[in-house]
């Protein structure tokens, strides 16, 4: 296949043209890929934040627990010590009645 004259005076000036064209599409390229990449950042950005916010929100949840569970055994404790104390007074107090009777019927007095 050859080139004519003629046809070469009208290629040479439309391979700026082809050139412009294609810079043009790589630049239409680069743009976009930096608009999609951009997004996907922005995106990340936001699913990070979505993930940092729920897991203050799960700490705070295991705080409030840990919290109310420590309330709590230390209500438990308060009632056993003072169980342990009402049945130490109750344990007093029958010993005390136990040493009262023992000493009433340790000795008799027998008159002859």
């Amino acid at each position: 296949m050859t080139i004519k004259p003629v046809d070469m005076q009208v290629l040479v000036p439309r391979a700026g043209e082809v050139e412009k064209i294609n810079r043009t599409l790589q630049g239409q390229q680069q743009t976009d890929q930096q608009i999609m990449s951009q997004s996907i950042r922005e995106e990340l950005q936001q699913k990070e934040q979505m993930i940092n916010q729920m897991q203050a929100l799960e700490q705070k949840k295991i705080e409030k627990e840990k919290e109310k569970e420590n309330q709590e055994n230390n209500k438990r404790k308060k009632e056993q010590s003072t169980l342990v104390s009402l049945e130490k007074t109750e344990q007093q107090k029958e010993d005390e009645q136990n040493q009262d009777n023992v000493k009433t019927g340790r000795y008799l007095d027998l008159k002859i």
